[in-house]
């Protein structure tokens, strides 16, 4: 969950199936403000800010920062392989093909 307003995301313990508990700082974005998100095959968070796309391990360990030339907006993943990790900024929409399927 992102706290609208700070450079963090918010991870819950889900309860019961329903109930949110014990909210905690899962990643801190910097610079910027986390975007959308997308979790991959192995629980990678990536995120989208002002400043490119930040990916997080599941236990909050920042993996890589990819810097993009242009505010991002939104993020996903897919293509006939699942290979394919699409990147929407302000005024373009970048495609990379990787080497290993991320849905």
């Amino acid at each position: 969950m992102r706290d609208d307003g700070h450079h963090h995301i918010v991870a819950f313990d889900v309860v019961a199936g329903r109930v949110l508990a014990n909210p905690r700082v899962f990643a801190v974005i910097e610079p910027g403000l986390p975007d959308g998100f997308r979790v991959d095959r192995r629980g990678w968070l990536f995120t989208s800010s002002a400043s490119g796309v930040h990916v997080f391990h599941p236990d909050g360990a920042r993996l890589a920062h990819i810097p993009v030339p242009e505010k991002v907006g939104n993020l996903d993943f897919g293509g006939a392989e699942g290979n394919a990790w699409f990147i929407a900024a302000s005024t373009s929409l970048y495609r990379l093909r990787l080497g290993q399927r991320l849905t």
